[in-house]
């Protein structure tokens, strides 16, 4: 049944609720980095349904940019034939695969970055330097690996963050292309508390 009396109460509550909401600030800028700008003649990364087991945990992570762990097999010439234009390792050269992966890549044409991802502060100046190689969009797309893709997560985030994208939002995007134990080094990289 219709209660007149409880309606006439409700309007000015509700009136109040939508001008409330109006004044809220609104949210910061968002700004579309590099990775996610998408640019005619330009190949973009697969998405993992197009890449067999040869890649490892792969994951586009963005639409220039797929992440993923090791290249087994025939896995650099897969990467090529997918047309990634770069790789780029984040194992340190001592790593197994780290030197047939380099002669592949060497031998097929195909540009390689290793880039091994320190576990202290350093690590920011291997992000810097991926950033770098990920503006350049003669490299799209990019292809960031290592051995599980644990640290090519880490490194997302920690990019994604130097980007302009929240911390946490940061980490989850991270967690969703490989990021596991690597989680402790990016929330102190970012001054976050440890889970």
């Amino acid at each position: 049944m219709f209660n007149a009396r409880l309606f006439k109460l409700s309007i000015p509550i509700l009136c109040l609720g939508m001008s409330a909401c109006a004044s809220v600030a609104p949210h910061a800028e968002y700004v579309i980095t590099p990775s996610y700008i998408l640019t005619e003649g330009v190949s973009k990364a697969p998405f993992g349904g197009e890449v067999s087991s040869d890649i490892l945990n792969y994951t586009r992570a963005a639409p220039n940019v797929g992440t993923a762990g090791k290249l087994v097999g025939n896995g650099v010439a897969e990467a090529q034939q997918l047309g990634f234009k770069l790789i780029i390792d984040l194992r340190r050269p001592d790593e197994g695969g780290v030197a047939e992966e380099i002669a592949e890549a060497s031998r097929l044409g195909i540009a390689y970055e290793n880039v091994p991802l320190a576990k202290d502060a350093t690590a920011w100046d291997q992000v810097e330097r991926i950033e770098a190689l990920i503006a350049d969009r003669s490299n799209y797309p990019v292809l960031i690996h290592c051995g599980s893709a644990n640290r090519a997560g880490a490194v997302w985030a920690l990019y994604r963050t130097r980007q302009g994208v929240p911390n946490l939002i940061a980490i989850e995007e991270g967690r969703t292309v490989g990021l596991k134990s690597r989680e402790v080094q990016v929330r102190e990289l970012l001054g976050l508390p440890a889970l």
